[in-house]
């Protein structure tokens, strides 16, 4: 098992990797707010990636989505980023998610089976394209 930061930092590449391979010019920038910014014609991203390494018992995926340190943790604030990545190392699977889909929640649980869709990806990235062109948010 990875320790924290090195999980991190493995998920950002599992993110990047996509999203590159998907026609984005991305980079790595670990800055406050995001960890990826990503660039295809006249659109750009910011993405803040969480990442874990493996199934919990219950089995399903769980990710602390929150912001600040151990005693002062919030949920992300809508503009601080464009997308969030979840990704599960063990699967090598992302599922990309707008602001307002994590509910202002601190904690993200998903089940192996929704982790293990076949364009999960795909699909959950044009959805959240979708949902930001249509400045739904």
């Amino acid at each position: 098992m990875l320790n924290p930061e090195l999980t991190g930092a493995a998920g950002e590449h599992v993110a990047c990797s996509y999203l590159i391979r998907n026609g984005w010019r991305s980079v790595i920038l670990n800055a406050e707010a995001f960890d990826i910014v990503s660039v295809k014609k006249d659109k750009s991203l910011r993405v803040q990636v969480k990442s874990t390494g493996q199934l919990s018992k219950q089995n399903s995926y769980q990710w602390s989505i929150s912001t600040g340190g151990r005693n002062t943790k919030s949920a992300i604030e809508l503009g601080a980023c464009d997308l969030i990545a979840l990704v599960a190392l063990d699967i090598n699977k992302v599922m990309f998610l707008t602001v307002p889909d994590l509910k202002r929640q601190v904690t993200m649980r998903k089940k192996q089976d929704v982790m293990m869709a076949k364009d999960l990806e795909r699909d959950t990235l044009e959805r959240a394209l979708q949902l930001i062109s249509s400045s739904a948010l």
